[in-house]
């Protein structure tokens, strides 16, 4: 009876596993899927300081090739000015860059932009500039002391100001630099009023916005005369941010992260960030418009073309009305255009073609000439804004002297 007891227990086992079903797998879940990414699509408007033309097209051209659904409209102006745009007519935009922390906080402070928002793609330096021409020994911070004027940005509205005040108040010149100041709202009036020698120094960053080569300066009529110390300071960030009201706030969120990341700081640094103090040569020749004629009569040739690249906002309106109505001050034998090179085409004449990097006018394709004025022989550069490097009598003299030349 023993000997048949397992035998029997091992068949009532098997006869228990054959009633037992087959083990199913888990039914397929369906549960919806999680969120997906949002679609960048559409139209990005980016409001960048005008000394960040060069960098900041070549990074948005690279975000443009990445997502070819999205068309990024950049408006390009004053620091400042951008803020007013924003702040105060209303304007909208979905991407804001600033060359410093005292804009930005502008626009934090009129709900704008969150203050976590912004990210940073670069640094700028501090430095002294003077004229070219100046004769004075002025090597370190201390040597301010002895000019009667000193131009620099207001600190409580533009950032290179702002280090500007730092620096001094640290070095302890403040109190006895302070009644020698001028100071406009804008860098770019702080850097014509040295150029123009109206004041003997004046404090810039060294780069516009990131890194200017010094020895392309040869030309300019400034030169920078030292550079402040590192621990006088703390060096203003070149940040960039979607705004609060940003229309299209995925394809914005998206050229932020690209402008800031390793690859788009890579494209930054390779185009140098430059602009207000470099001076590139002239590349490729090309014809100025031709002057318009009465129909039935043969063309004028036009023996000297006027081209001015600038951007074209309300503040460079001036200079577009004096270099287009050279025509009608000199006659057919003067041609004139004006290149907006914040439009693409505009940036290929200006930039690919031509190699600039700054607003300025070329005459006959050549961008400095000398001439007499008083007797004397005068070298000037039609570089940047009218009264710093170049003034309307300047105009006027080379181009009568070229018309004496073609006679």
């Amino acid at each position: 009876m023993r000997t048949w007891f397992p035998f029997l227990l091992l068949i009532a086992l098997a006869a228990l596993l054959a009633g037992c079903p087959a083990r199913q797998a888990p039914p397929a879940s369906t549960a919806p899927p999680g969120p997906t990414p949002a679609t960048i699509a559409g139209e990005v408007q980016a409001y960048i300081p005008c000394g960040m033309v060069i960098p900041m097209h070549a990074v948005i051209q690279a975000f443009e090739a990445k997502n070819p659904s999205v068309k990024v409209k950049s408006t390009y102006d004053n620091a400042g000015i951008i803020v007013k745009r924003l702040a105060e007519k209303g304007e909208t935009a979905d991407v804001v860059v600033s060359p410093g922390k005292t804009e930005m906080a502008a626009l934090a402070t009129a709900g704008l932009v969150d203050a976590a928002a912004p990210q940073t793609v670069g640094t700028f330096e501090l430095v002294c500039i003077v004229p070219a021409a100046s004769t004075q020994a002025i090597t370190k911070p201390e040597d301010l002391k002895q000019c009667k004027t000193v131009a620099m940005p207001n600190p409580d509205v533009n950032s290179t100001g702002a280090s500007g005040k730092e620096a001094l108040t640290k070095l302890g010149l403040w109190e006895a630099l302070q009644p020698k100041m001028i100071q406009p709202n804008h860098a770019i009036e702080a850097h014509t009023m040295v150029a123009a020698g109206k004041a003997q120094a004046g404090i810039a960053y060294k780069n516009c916005p990131l890194e200017t080569n010094p020895e392309k300066l040869s030309k300019s009529k400034v030169r920078i005369a030292f550079s402040f110390p590192a621990d006088s300071y703390e060096k203003q960030p070149c940040l960039v941010a979607v705004t609060t009201k940003a229309p299209n706030r995925a394809a914005a969120q998206a050229l932020v992260d690209f402008v800031a990341s390793a690859e788009g700081r890579k494209i930054l640094g390779e185009n140098g960030m430059t602009g207000c103090l470099d001076l590139a040569p002239g590349a490729a020749k090309t014809d100025g418009a031709a002057p318009a004629t009465e129909a039935g009569k043969p063309a004028v040739k036009a023996d000297i073309t006027v081209v001015a690249f600038y951007p074209g906002n309300e503040k460079h309106k001036p200079i577009r009305d004096l270099v287009m109505g050279l025509p009608q001050k000199f006659g057919p034998r003067v041609s004139a255009e004006f290149v907006d090179f914040t439009s693409d085409e505009g940036f290929k004449k200006w930039h690919d073609e031509k190699g600039l990097t700054c607003g300025a006018i070329l005459i006959n394709d050549q961008q400095t000439w000398t001439y007499e004025r008083n007797g004397k022989v005068k070298e000037v550069t039609f570089k940047m804004a009218e009264g710093g490097e170049w003034t309307k009598e300047d105009l006027y003299g080379v181009v009568q002297k070229l018309l004496k030349e073609k006679q």
